[in-house]
């Protein structure tokens, strides 16, 4: 932010002392607060609109993501936690198959801006 013909760029107090040309003296003070975007925010609404299908899957299944979460790791696990696929979203759809693991229910973590958010997979 420039104020008074300085850049202001982290969080404190600035002054900035005026001369009139009346003779009046005036002070402004900006009271400058920084606060991070992590785009958690972002992330949480977007994660909203993830789509899992078909349920119950078979072992084989889709996740539509939306096109901010392309990029984004994604891991599957089982009921205890343990891994069994791990990734990131190279489309907006992607195609998973289970076929070859235990009969159960899986969970697929999805991560983004140091946002975790774990889905339910039947």
């Amino acid at each position: 932010i420039q104020f008074g013909g300085n850049t202001c760029s982290q969080a404190g107090t600035y002054v900035n002392p005026l001369n009139t040309v009346l003779g009046c003296d005036s002070t402004i003070t900006l009271i400058l607060t920084v606060e991070s975007c992590s785009g958690a925010g972002i992330f949480d609404s977007q994660v909203e609109n993830i789509k899992i299908y078909p349920i119950p899957s078979h072992g084989e299944f889709f996740v539509e993501v939306p096109i901010a979460i392309v990029g984004n790791s994604w891991v599957i696990e089982d009921m205890t936690g343990r891994e069994v696929m791990v990734g990131k979203f190279e489309n907006k759809t992607m195609k998973f198959t289970l076929k070859d693991q235990i009969n159960g229910t899986y969970f697929i973590r999805i991560e983004g801006y140091g946002v975790e958010r774990l889905m339910r997979i039947d």
